[in-house]
């Protein structure tokens, strides 16, 4: 009997019930109801997870309780909305989908998950995969923005980077895909207001980012707080149980969000809370985050017949796994050890982020840019520049290696022309003159066709490396990473081959080129 099998068999309908329970501490109130004394109810079993906690000390002093102080010593869950950064901050979500770039999407997670992780949380509220297309709707900043491939991929990036390549490392945490589904269709903009969407928007707009984050290996959903079709997220059967479980074949854990189950009751749904905790139950819902719903209700839904003891074992079994698949069995405190990472690394890679995530939202007279103008702005009034942009490759999971230009590894470079329209401009040098083309190789070269793809050819020859080129703005003098839409992208090469751009058909999309 392994060591599931054997916890469900010892334990208690109390104890089995108290596992789908997530309390909240108060540390953070991200919802209306304030977490009550938690310390009994752990030493009594009657607590799965709690959420809204961190720090190494609080979260090892109430994970001690847990395995030392309770029968079972099974370990707790640590929950907590980690968006874009723990202790380092990354730009919001939005900011960060429009760099269009996987990569980095996934280095932004995997170091929000250590730092993280050395803080004690074993599970993310995160990545948030609404689609919105309503400019109304308050939340567009926690998502990917309207493009549903675009949710995919980022789904994938996120959830290797919350997770990486193993869940039970000290370094990963439970990424939670959220909020299952269509939230960002809210009637008028409304937070929470019913969506009433047709079968095929459904299917391909605000359902391709869960499908690829099911795939990806996601280990938790959080349903909505929504109704699709008058039907509320938190009791949607047809969603929740028969397309994610069974069609999908999602074996993690679904989570409600924050008191969703009682407010069953406010949809019209349920008669009493005994009914909203049977409706979530059936519909596939695991752990009820702070309601208390299940632990107070369960054992009368299950006396009345409304739910049968082989659901409320389904969804532990799923608890536990969760657990077990975080090494919690294995070293409960694992995650509240101090992280080892380079903290001036994560402040880089926030800037670096930063600076590429800026957005041009309102062209007042600066693009495209004519050749008098840029020979007098440029050179002096105007910091932005356009330039060709290199970068070495990666070649593990560490920092990445730094942009720089070609004569110039501390600056950026620039052109003149507006490449917007058409131009491509010469490669110039912010060590010498402005307005004079930099030689590489001892040749004077303008980047054209095939005297871009030499000039890195070259660049790597002499340094040993493998690059990717893309004419895009660059800042001087530190090269600050602006990248525009109509600019192709400049990604490391990976496994020798380069990275498709995301979005098809737009511009710059077949001019990348691998050297």
């Amino acid at each position: 009997m392994n060591l599931i099998d054997s916890l469900l068999t010892a334990m208690t309908l109390e104890e089995k019930i108290g596992q789908l329970n997530m309390a909240a501490t108060g540390y953070a109130i991200t919802g209306p109801i304030l977490g009550d004394e938690v310390a009994e109810n752990i030493r009594a079993g009657r607590v799965g997870g709690l959420l809204n906690l961190w720090g190494r000390e609080a979260i090892a002093g109430l994970q001690k309780l847990a395995v030392k102080e309770s029968k079972l010593a099974i370990p707790l869950l640590f929950g907590l909305d980690v968006l874009h950064g723990h202790k380092t901050i990354f730009p919001i979500p939005l900011a960060e989908a429009g760099l269009f770039d996987p990569l980095l999407w996934e280095r932004t997670a995997r170091a929000a998950a250590i730092e993280a992780a050395g803080d004690g949380i074993t599970l993310t509220f995160a990545p948030m995969l609404d689609i919105a297309r309503d400019p109304r709707w308050g939340r567009i900043a926690e998502g990917p923005g309207e493009d549903p491939l675009v949710g995919a991929r980022f789904a994938e990036a996120k959830i290797r980077g919350f997770q990486g390549p193993d869940l039970a490392a000290g370094t990963s945490v439970a990424a939670t895909a959220k909020h299952f589904c269509a939230g960002g269709a809210a009637t008028a903009g409304r937070d929470y207001a019913a969506v009433d969407i047709s079968e095929r928007t459904l299917i391909e707009v605000y359902l391709p980012p869960f499908r690829a984050a099911v795939a990806a290996g996601c280990a938790a959903i959080m349903p909505a707080f929504n109704s699709v079709a008058g039907v509320p997220m938190t009791a949607h059967a047809a969603l929740l149980r028969d397309y994610l479980r069974r069609k999908l074949g999602f074996e993690g854990l679904i989570i409600s969000d924050y008191n969703a189950i009682p407010e069953l009751m406010q949809h019209g749904v349920a008669a009493d809370l005994t009914e909203a905790a049977a409706l979530s139950l059936k519909a596939g819902v695991d752990m009820d985050m702070m309601s208390g719903a299940y632990v107070r209700c369960l054992p009368d839904a299950l006396a009345r017949g409304l739910v049968a003891q082989e659901d409320v074992d389904a969804a532990v079994r799923r608890v536990l796994k969760l657990k077990q698949n975080l090494g919690l069995f294995d070293d409960p405190c694992r995650r509240v050890a101090p992280a080892e990472y380079l903290a001036e690394a994560q402040r880089e890679l926030a800037l670096d982020v930063a600076r590429r995530a800026i957005t041009l939202l309102s062209n007042r007279d600066i693009l495209p840019r004519s050749r008098q103008r840029a020979g007098s702005q440029y050179s002096s009034e105007s910091r932005l520049c356009w330039g060709l942009c290199l970068r070495p490759p990666a070649t593990g999971p560490g920092p990445m290696p730094p942009w720089f230009c070609p004569g110039n590894r501390q600056g950026g470079c620039h052109g003149l022309g507006g490449l917007l329209a058409g131009r491509t401009p010469w490669l110039h040098q912010l060590g010498g003159v402005h307005g004079q083309p930099a030689t590489i190789g001892g040749q004077r070269q303008p980047l054209r066709g095939g005297a871009r793809r030499r000039a890195a050819q070259r660049l790597g020859a002499a340094s040993g490396r493998r690059y990717l080129w893309s004419l895009q703005p660059a800042h001087e003098p530190a090269l600050h990473r602006t990248k525009w839409r109509l600019s192709s992208l400049l990604l490391p090469v990976r496994s020798g081959s380069a990275r498709r751009r995301l979005v098809p058909g737009s511009a710059g999309d077949a001019d990348r080129r691998a050297c």
